[in-house]
């Protein structure tokens, strides 16, 4: 029998992986999940490969080479389950460029200064808030599935929720200096009218201190609950003076009552430009994926503590709704405790928070902007 060349061994680790049985044995079980529907991502990968290997004593680190070589080996890439036809970055430069030169050098620059590199609004006075829409699972609408795999991106969940849903809605508030000020907003669908809230849910919802629960249509904010919204907003903010507060352009946003208000309560609206909130809304571009995040792998623990009875019986959507509203809560105490500089970067790199000279311009970074050709305005 001949001996294998170094260069054949090496070949053959590349197709097969390092360890060859450990590597099928995570396919077959990324294969079962994709036979559920269930999302699969590259942690999830990273973690099931080192679970096999830890099975049969061997030590790997299984990081981002390993998984893209898993990726190559079969066949998978990562896909996304939209209908939306997304414009290019490079199309809508030219209404990124005019919000930045607005904001800072003509907002920046008015009223009375209040920081020397700032302007009229410091760090500590900026704010963003927008709607993160989630489901039960957490997960967004990627997950990596087979390449040419005709059931397409499907996604949901064997408890019963279907992904393709919105299952609530968070109101995401934060601040540029990356602390917890306000509290992490809980849209759910309203109730059928036969349908009340039993007092054992109430009671839930009164153990999280740092969320609201509201029940509205279509779990989303109209004018009614945005103005709730800017009063509490303002309660909590009270002690910095004039602030500043960036939101997309959400027609319950820009009423004129809410506007009268938000003057009234000195609250600064800057709007970000139409079809652009996914490249410089600082919650849309770096927190709310965060969260979404957070959330999925508290009910992914959830699920295979439970996944025997979830999969037989389905969960109550009482159930599922207080089981959401601590998870939410624990994934946002997590990202303002640990996660303090992700905030801030999201705030620079959106153009939110740069200096008002132009000195850190280079700061920006767009996402999905072309490298190859830098942005700048």
């Amino acid at each position: 029998m001949c001996a294998v060349s170094k260069g054949a061994n090496k070949r053959l680790r590349i197709f097969y992986g390092q360890h060859e049985e450990c590597d099928q044995q995570t396919y077959m079980e990324f294969c079962s999940r994709r036979d559920l529907g269930r999302r699969v991502g590259g942690k999830w990968l990273r973690k099931m490969y080192k679970k096999r290997c830890a099975a049969q004593g061997k030590d790997v680190k299984a990081g981002k080479s390993w998984l893209r070589g898993f990726l190559k080996r079969w066949k998978i890439s990562q896909q996304c389950r939209t209908n939306k036809k997304c414009t290019p970055v490079a199309e809508r430069k030219s209404w990124i460029q005019a919000f930045h030169v607005a904001w800072i050098y003509g907002i920046q620059w008015t009223g009375t200064t209040r920081c020397p590199k700032y302007g009229r609004f410091p760090a500590n006075t900026i704010f963003h808030m927008d709607q993160v829409p989630v489901q039960f699972s957490g997960s967004g609408n990627k997950t990596y599935a087979s390449i040419g795999d005709r059931s397409g991106c499907r996604l949901g969940d064997p408890s019963g929720s279907d992904a393709g849903k919105r299952f609530a809605t968070l109101q995401v508030t934060i601040r540029a200096e990356g602390d917890q000020v306000c509290k992490l907003e809980i849209y759910y669908k309203s109730l059928k009218p036969t349908e009340t809230i039993d007092q054992a849910e109430l009671d839930h919802y009164a153990t999280i201190p740092n969320c609201r629960i509201r029940f509205q249509k279509k779990a989303w904010a109209d004018e009614g609950v945005i103005l709730d919204y800017l009063h509490s907003f303002r309660e909590d903010t009270a002690a910095v003076g004039e602030v500043l507060l960036g939101m997309d352009r959400h027609g319950s946003q820009k009423t004129p009552l809410v506007r009268e208000f938000m003057s009234y309560m000195e609250i600064f609206p800057l709007y970000t430009p139409p079809e652009c909130t996914d490249v410089i809304s600082p919650c849309d571009h770096h927190i709310g994926r965060h969260l979404q995040e957070k959330i999925a792998e508290r009910y992914e623990a959830a699920y295979d503590a439970n996944q025997r009875a979830w999969d037989a019986n389905g969960i109550e959507t009482p159930e599922k709704r207080m089981m959401f509203a601590t998870w939410a809560s624990e994934a946002w105490i997590d990202l303002c405790t640990n996660n303090k500089d992700l905030i801030t970067r999201a705030f620079v790199e959106t153009g939110f928070l740069v200096a008002r000279d132009g000195s850190e311009n280079h700061l920006i970074k767009l996402q999905n902007w072309n490298s190859e050709d830098p942005y700048d305005f």
